[in-house]
């Protein structure tokens, strides 16, 4: 997520500008856009609560993520990209939330300084993969380096959800040798 998702800002005044050819003040409704849905992303943690799991909100935001950013790199329109835009902040928002929730409780209480300075890793590979989507951009385009990013992310998150599940349900064997 950090790497080919979170990244999408520096992709973002490109795509203003050569995409939905409107400059500045389409980059700025487009950055309002995505402010607008982080707010509502934090409205539904805090409205929903504990009526959801961390866990599914978690995997939910992040395959929203992955497919916003896919139908973000087929709109080239303003009104059409406002609202996709807007959804991507809301899935990035509960995605962070959740993810450091989650990370503060399942780990132990002598682990917990730890995981989260590894959690910092990630603040770092979203500037690498602004580089990386960058180099991406100029080379094959704003449209599909933002396809491109969401097919990741989304594979990504399916991948983890089925990892999951299928150690949810597969038998253990408890069982010495």
């Amino acid at each position: 997520m950090s790497i080919f998702g979170s990244s999408f800002e520096t992709l973002l005044p490109v795509f203003a500008d050569n995409v939905i050819s409107g400059g500045i003040h389409t980059y700025s409704r487009l950055l309002l856009s995505e402010g607008v849905g982080g707010l509502a992303g934090m409205a539904a943690i805090i409205f929903l609560g504990f009526r959801v799991r961390a866990a599914q909100f978690y995997i939910l935001s992040c395959i929203g993520f992955g497919i916003g950013l896919v139908a973000l790199s087929q709109t080239n329109w303003l009104l059409a990209a406002a609202p996709v835009i807007a959804t991507l902040g809301t899935c990035r928002v509960v995605f962070q939330t959740m993810s450091t929730t989650l990370m503060q409780t399942l780990s132990s209480n002598e682990f917990r300084g730890r995981v989260m300075s590894l959690e910092m890793f990630s603040w770092g590979a979203a500037a690498v993969g602004g580089l990386l989507m960058g180099a991406m951009g100029q080379y094959a385009g704003v449209r599909t380096t933002l396809s491109i990013g969401g097919i990741v992310v989304t594979s990504g998150a399916v991948a983890i959800f089925l990892a999951t599940l299928r150690s949810l349900v597969a038998p253990h064997d408890h069982s010495e040798p």
